[in-house]
């Protein structure tokens, strides 16, 4: 439950800006395909730098919009199919949890090796 509502803490300071995070996907997307249609080598190193940065935006913007409020487990004394709506809506918050965490890991080693690609 704690990481839930360590997820739910980033998501209400990231939904704050949201706006900024619409901004950076928008200019990863044109800085990609700008260095796309470039074509030259040198160009080539600064990829993966905007498909990090698109990354982490949409990784922001999935966490802001799913986890400002996270379902709660349900108690005992709660009617059969309302239980079973709070156990589903639980589970797929928890699902959800672990697809952000597992792309955020795999983000920060992106993000180490863009940085590594452009300090070389």
């Amino acid at each position: 439950m704690k990481l839930l509502n360590l997820i739910q803490s980033i998501a209400r300071s990231a939904y704050k800006f949201r706006i900024l995070n619409w901004g950076l996907s928008l200019l990863s997307v044109v800085l990609f395909f700008y260095f796309i249609l470039q074509g030259t080598a040198e160009a080539d190193r600064y990829l993966l730098p905007t498909m990090v940065l698109l990354g982490w935006s949409i990784c922001l913007l999935g966490i802001s919009s799913n986890f400002r409020e996270v379902p709660q487990k349900p108690v005992a004394g709660t009617r059969l199919f309302r239980r079973i709506a709070m156990n589903f809506r639980y589970r797929l918050a928890w699902f959800w949890a672990a697809v952000f965490f597992l792309s955020s890991l795999i983000l920060i080693y992106l993000s180490i090796r863009s940085v590594f690609m452009l300090l070389a």
